[in-house]
């Protein structure tokens, strides 16, 4: 997410609920609650906290910041939402489908700020993008629809891909149907589709084993913030990677 992005999720959570403009007064609490790790997401904070600074909002003065991080165990979202909940914050910026989802079960008079989410209307968390409705606002992205575009990129960078593996987060609800139209326009040009499921951290390892037992011409990785935010070099990769063919035939 862009710095750009935070400064407008700054905007939504000051027009949500004013918080103190004064020293004297009692700090405001914002919650987060991430998908990734805090180490990874630092970056993303830091851009948060600069544009509360241009806008002449301290941390520790003017507002503290609680983080939540699931480390890319989306089953811990009800608990550290709950966590949140309970100390009454001002406000809570969710990083993805599934937090704003637990955020709201945990908090429904409490204001909920989507930091950038793949169709969030389709997703069912608000009514639509003009007029959200109840307790939640904030950022929404294109992924979705753009989703098919990434193989027509893929097939400019590989030309001749016959199989093709994709890496998907199932507990992403936003993932199944990106996978759909991925495996759609895959097999509509005549290739073979390879889908492989991001089980956790824990299990990186083995999932790129399973991915390279497949053989595959070319990888994607379908857009997540678990997998996008994993510190293991090993996923730093582009949105579209090639693999060497194993056969002359192949090229």
């Amino acid at each position: 997410m862009k710095r750009r992005e935070f400064i407008g999720i700054f905007a939504a959570v000051a027009a949500a609920r004013p918080f103190a403009a004064h020293a004297q007064q009692a700090t405001a609490r914002i919650a987060l609650l991430g998908s990734g790790s805090a180490g990874s997401s630092g970056v993303f904070v830091d851009a948060f906290k600069e544009g509360l600074r241009e806008h002449r909002l301290i941390e520790g003065q003017h507002y503290v910041l609680d983080a939540r991080w699931a480390e890319g165990e989306y089953a811990r979202f009800p608990q550290l939402a709950g966590e949140l909940a309970a100390q009454r914050p001002r406000v809570i910026m969710a990083t993805t489908i599934a937090a704003v989802r637990a955020a709201q079960r945990a908090a429904p008079d409490i204001p909920i700020v989507m930091t950038s989410i793949n169709d969030p209307v389709g997703a069912g968390l608000v009514s639509s993008l003009g007029r959200p409705g109840g307790n939640t606002t904030g950022l929404a992205n294109m992924t979705e629809d753009l989703t098919p575009k990434v193989v027509d990129i893929l097939r400019l960078v590989v030309p001749k891909a016959a199989r093709i593996a994709v890496l998907y987060n199932p507990a992403n609800p936003s993932n199944t149907p990106m996978l759909e139209r991925i495996e759609g326009t895959i097999k509509n040009s005549g290739g073979e589709i390879h889908a492989t499921p991001f089980r956790g951290p824990a299990e990186i390892d083995a999932t790129f084993a399973d991915i390279g037992k497949a053989n595959p011409n070319a990888l994607l990785v379908i857009n997540d913030a678990t997998i996008i935010d994993r510190e293991s070099a090993s996923l730093r990769l582009p949105f579209c990677i090639a693999f060497p063919p194993s056969h002359p035939s192949q090229r």
